[in-house]
């Protein structure tokens, strides 16, 4: 907790991070944001047939309402990956087996122009993670075949990381036409510092539609994403439907990454090399309907590490209730 109020005190200094709108700007009227959501989203490669590498991550997380441009979030996160091969032993030059699970806290601050996003992950590797049991009962109901290797995972390991994430807003891509059509888009930030990852890079999403909700965080499961309303709005309609779709991009660059270059705490040879540059593009589309947004994207991912064979393509399924 001490670091999530030092987080907190460091966004209150954040120099580009605009003050909320007053009521004599609004009128006194709503702005559109969501106080609260939860929200379960699942990443798997299955969607593309495809079984390998990062090969499934799901996130829960719930936001609070704590003022009118401060809210709080907490986080369940896991990720599963797995080699190319099917085998009960170490593969060279393939993914090793590894598992994550990690909880979360976050602070976000929103504004006119910008937003900020910080998060604080505590969580664990190895069995801990109940990754293979997880994919056990997801390959069962699945009929798909079972991976025997998961004695070769890396070791049981606590770890901790700290996600920070600044939105800020495109309006020379907004508009809205007379149809009601309409179009915004942001650019993003993203640092990472932890025993999990040190990363930083820097993204840009495009939406298009019919009444876009107020949420437009990154479609991909990563730390310092709530999926919450980066910006105070004013032109979205509660009672309306929304219909939309996303195009995106993000790029890094990757110090450390713990499922490729092994734990902290325990020596791991994994057998393979990262790639430091590394880049997805996604995309998708969007309903929300009486403050449910329902969403399925794609993300293609950059190899991540020098041996890695063929392409990584993801199907991302959202569901997050709105009030």
């Amino acid at each position: 907790m001490a670091a999530l109020a030092a987080a907190a005190h460091a966004g209150d200094q954040f120099p580009s991070v605009a003050k909320p709108m007053s009521d004599a700007v609004t009128g006194g009227a709503a702005t559109g944001i969501d106080k609260s959501s939860f929200r379960i989203m699942l990443e798997n490669d299955v969607f593309f047939g495809h079984d390998k590498d990062y090969t499934n991550g799901t996130r829960l997380d719930y936001v609070g309402d704590i003022s009118e441009n401060r809210k709080y979030g907490i986080s369940l996160t896991q990720l599963i990956f797995t080699p190319q091969q099917h085998a009960n032993y170490p593969l060279v030059g393939q993914h090793p087996y590894a598992g994550y699970l990690a909880a979360g806290v976050g602070y976000i601050i929103t504004g006119e122009e910008n937003s900020t996003t910080f998060e604080f992950q505590l969580g664990t590797t190895g069995k801990p993670s109940i990754a293979r049991e997880c994919q056990w009962l997801i390959h069962k109901v699945g009929t798909m075949d079972s991976w025997d290797g998961w004695g070769y995972q890396l070791p049981s390991e606590v770890t901790m990381q700290l996600s920070v994430r600044q939105d800020r807003r495109l309006r020379s891509l907004e508009s809205r036409s007379s149809t009601g059509f309409q179009t915004d888009g942001l650019m993003y930030g993203r640092a990472e510092a932890g025993t999990v990852s040190v990363r930083a890079g820097i993204g840009f999403i495009f939406r298009f539609g019919y009444n876009l909700p107020p949420s437009m965080n990154d479609y991909t499961i990563n730390g310092a994403n709530y999926g919450v309303s980066p910006f105070l709005d004013r032109t979205y309609d509660r009672e309306a439907n929304s219909y939309y779709g996303i195009v995106g991009f993000y790029g890094q660059y990757v110090v450390h990454d713990l499922f490729i270059d092994g734990t902290v705490f325990h020596h791991v040879d994994t057998h393979v090399s990262k790639i430091p540059w590394q880049g997805e593009v996604y995309a998708g589309v969007g309903v929300r309907h009486k403050d449910v947004d329902y969403f399925f994207g794609a993300i293609y991912k950059s190899n991540q590490y020098r041996t890695q064979r063929g392409y990584t393509l993801l199907g991302n399924v959202q569901v997050k209730w709105n009030f």
